[in-house]
């Protein structure tokens, strides 16, 4: 075999997927039956070899430019990285990793989230952050007591950067937390939760499939959700509709 310094990198970034468990990046999900799958370790569609190499380059930009930012200037700027982020609810305790929190003389005020992006991804944030981001940064600055956060997101192909700012959404934050509950309980039960969508039919008798509309057509674990598609699909525009009281 020819010695390949492009198949041994994409090897090596293929291979570090992180341990299956219920996340604060999992914020902000419509699904708790994605939620499940996610923190159980199901099978799911691989990871393109494109969005792994986005992932190691902004896991190694986060490391060279916050986590060995100069000690100075973290002392300078009152920051901490990679600051740990406990919440429990009920019987459920949840923990994350915030890249940088800015302290106050009283604790922490300001959290900010690093996202390494592609194209497609820029071009969708140019006015706000994408919705599980904002999720995600805003349960940490709930969990942190902090008031404001931020998004910061890097243009992999030019080294642009953009950076949104919001005030922490205490509701948001426990509607999320609520989705985290629902989700360890069917952990615990051993049993995915229902789907929250379903296939219904028009008056004209054309049927739309909810697995292959938003949100179920573009999730990960669309196969092991669904099952093995059929080989002659229904006619009609897919567009599925919730489960009413779902």
């Amino acid at each position: 075999m020819t010695p390949s310094l492009r198949a041994f990198i994409l090897r090596s970034v293929g291979c570090r997927r992180q341990s299956p468990r219920l996340r604060m990046s999992q914020a902000g999900s419509n699904c708790v039956r994605q939620t499940y799958y996610e923190a159980t370790g199901a099978e799911r569609e691989p990871d393109t070899e494109e969005g792994a190499v986005k992932m190691a380059l902004g896991t190694a930009f986060d490391e060279y430019s916050l986590q060995n930012a100069p000690q100075a200037l973290h002392e300078e700027e009152l920051t901490l990285t990679q600051k740990t982020v406990t919440i429990k609810a009920g019987d459920l305790t949840l923990t994350g990793h915030a890249d940088l929190v800015f302290v106050g003389k009283k604790g922490p005020v300001h959290v900010g989230d690093l996202k390494v992006v592609g194209e497609k991804t820029w071009e969708k944030v140019q006015e706000r952050p994408k919705q599980e981001h904002q999720a995600q940064v805003n349960l940490y600055a709930f969990g942190l007591g902090c008031s404001t956060w931020s998004v910061c997101y890097v243009r992999a192909g030019t080294g642009e950067i953009l950076e949104h700012y919001g005030a922490t959404d205490d509701f948001a934050a426990r509607r999320d937390l609520g989705m985290f509950e629902e989700a360890a309980y069917w952990i615990g039960k051993g049993v995915p939760p229902p789907r929250p969508y379903e296939d219904f039919e028009e008056e004209d008798g054309t049927v739309k499939r909810a697995r292959d509309s938003f949100p179920c057509g573009w999730c990960k674990f669309n196969d092991h959700c669904w099952g093995a598609r059929d080989a002659s699909p229904r006619k009609g525009e897919n567009h599925g509709k919730p489960v009413p009281g779902a």
